[in-house]
């Protein structure tokens, strides 16, 4: 086994952030009512196991131009994709035939 298949191997969440909005985990602990993540950078998240949502882990190495090529259109994973298109300065994402600006305040030669 590889060190990313070790690492992806296991149960993954999102779960909610006060900044980040959601965080991918990989579950630690997990009751009725509560959930405890690791996340990629190694901090420990927990949460209502009501507000967390179930992901594939391989779905955060994936980006897409077209959202609804997603594994499965959760806001999470929207706003993940999001955030790391304007992290590539990718600001324009479409959603079929809806286009997704996000403004970089800064000027770009289009």
């Amino acid at each position: 086994m590889t060190e990313d298949e070790i690492n992806s191997a296991g149960e993954w969440l999102w779960v909610p952030h006060q900044t980040e909005v959601y965080v991918a985990g990989k579950v630690l602990e997990k009751s009725k009512r509560s959930v405890k993540v690791q996340s990629e950078d190694g901090q420990i998240h927990s949460a209502s196991t009501r507000d967390s949502f179930e992901m594939k882990r391989s779905s955060l190495k994936r980006i897409v131009e077209d959202l609804t090529l997603l594994d499965n259109m959760s806001a999470p994973l929207i706003l993940n994709d999001l955030r790391r298109r304007f992290e590539n300065e990718d600001i324009y994402t479409n959603v079929g035939t809806i286009l997704i600006s996000i403004n970089p305040y800064e000027r770009y030669d289009i």
